[in-house]
């Protein structure tokens, strides 16, 4: 193996797991980085954005220590991320609160009542809501902190039900009837779009060099089904994670008038992804291993489990 290679990094629910791969698609090797999930109240989820950026460094840091020839091998990096969170963010990027995340089940009422106008205030709370200056999904919240570029790509903006997925642009619609001005939520790009080298800071916390070109990446569950090979339409796959989605892949956007089944962009710019939204798999074998399985959980905890 002589390179490039280039780092994947599935920036998930329950940890970052990243892999480093040649330029023929060959895997070198992988490095998982867990982090924790907080349920302050029945219905709610929630995690410290700073312990996705902490997991994607780590995990760098490992492939690197894999990585034949060192970080000057390693060319690019780019991300798949947990979908539908939303992270609040104020004027220097700083969040104002935990991110909620998909898991997150406190807006039921509000999205019944979007008619009625319910302010975002009302939601994050007034002194959260006043410090708030962006709102990203957590793709756009890592990708910020490797690049200092604040993007969102076509899948992640579209989970967040803000985008028209047709034009690819905000809501102008959807915007008003939730009170959110479009300045403050990222620009959108393709998600094979390159940003050509990392800050200082994530070079020097990682090890990465400076130019490492960064692509702006996707959906976890696009990043997914892409990695499958599930592109051409009519493929269809699982995709088995903190959640279980049943993806497959369409020439042309589709509408499911029960409103079960979710049409995106695909991570393929020229795809879109149909998504039947699965239950919490991984997340309950996790729970269920907290609770109950002490030796499984405290040999994760000494890396036993990598």
């Amino acid at each position: 193996m002589s390179g490039p290679f280039v780092i994947g990094c599935d920036v998930g629910s329950q940890g970052t797991n990243g892999a480093l791969y040649d330029a023929d698609g060959t895997l070198v090797g992988s490095a998982y980085e867990p982090y924790e999930l907080s349920f302050p109240h029945p219905g709610w989820a929630e995690q410290d954005p700073a312990a996705w950026s902490s997991g994607v460094e780590r995990a760098c840091r490992r492939l690197i220590e894999l990585c034949p020839g060192g970080a000057a091998a390693i060319a690019g990096l780019s991300f798949g991320s947990q979908l539908d969170g939303m992270v609040a963010c104020d004027a220097a990027g700083r969040p104002v609160r935990p991110a909620m995340i998909w898991m997150d089940r406190r807006a039921e009422d509000q999205a019944a009542a979007v008619a009625e106008r319910i302010s975002p205030a009302a939601f994050y709370g007034p002194a959260s809501w006043e410090a708030t200056t962006h709102l990203m999904p957590p793709g756009s919240y890592v990708l910020r902190h490797v690049t200092g570029e604040l993007r969102v790509d076509y899948s992640n903006a579209s989970s967040l039900a803000l985008l028209d997925p047709r034009t690819r642009a905000w809501s102008k619609e959807v915007l008003d009837a939730v009170d959110i001005d479009p300045d403050m939520l990222p620009p959108t790009d393709e998600g094979t779009a390159a940003i050509a080298g990392i800050t200082p800071a994530f070079a020097e916390a990682t090890g990465l060099a400076p130019s490492t070109v960064v692509a702006v990446g996707c959906g976890d569950e696009m990043a997914a089904t892409l990695g499958a090979g599930v592109f051409a339409p009519g493929e269809v796959c699982d995709v088995v994670g903190t959640a279980e989605p049943v993806c497959a892949a369409s020439a042309e956007p589709r509408e499911d008038p029960t409103m079960l089944v979710e049409c995106h962009p695909h991570a393929d710019p020229d795809v879109w992804l149909l998504e039947n939204p699965g239950f919490v798999s991984g997340g309950n074998l996790r729970w269920w291993r907290d609770q109950f399985a002490p030796i499984e959980r405290d040999a994760e905890s000494v890396g036993l489990g990598d």
